[in-house]
């Protein structure tokens, strides 16, 4: 095999290995959109974000390293999540920040 061939088989797979992951991505960002559609869904990813102490003011104030590093673990899902969130429906956050508000309010 001479040296076109192999960058020929490389380009190949490497746009079938880009279409692969742009499937995938498209997919995940669908299932989150569906998810964002049901209350309960916008409920209970709120409820995640909100236990990965993503919203803490406090979270780097822990009595030990491994506390303060269990705590950044844990927000750096709760980001990850509003990642997500906002690629999917970039006006989702802001709606369950609002019905959070609301909730507050009312009780």
């Amino acid at each position: 095999m001479n040296r076109e061939e192999e960058d020929f088989t490389d380009e190949v797979q490497h746009k079938k290995r880009k279409k692969k992951h742009q499937i995938r991505t498209s997919s995940e960002r669908e299932d989150i959109a569906e998810v964002l559609n049901l209350a309960s869904g916008r409920r209970l990813l709120w409820r995640i974000m909100e236990e990965t102490r993503m919203f803490a003011p406090d979270l780097f104030v822990s009595d030990s390293d491994s506390s303060t590093f269990c705590n950044l673990g844990s927000r750096n899902i709760g980001i990850w999540l509003y990642n997500e969130i906002t690629r999917s429906d970039p006006g989702a956050f802001i709606k369950m920040m609002d019905k959070q508000l609301q909730e507050s309010q009312d009780g």
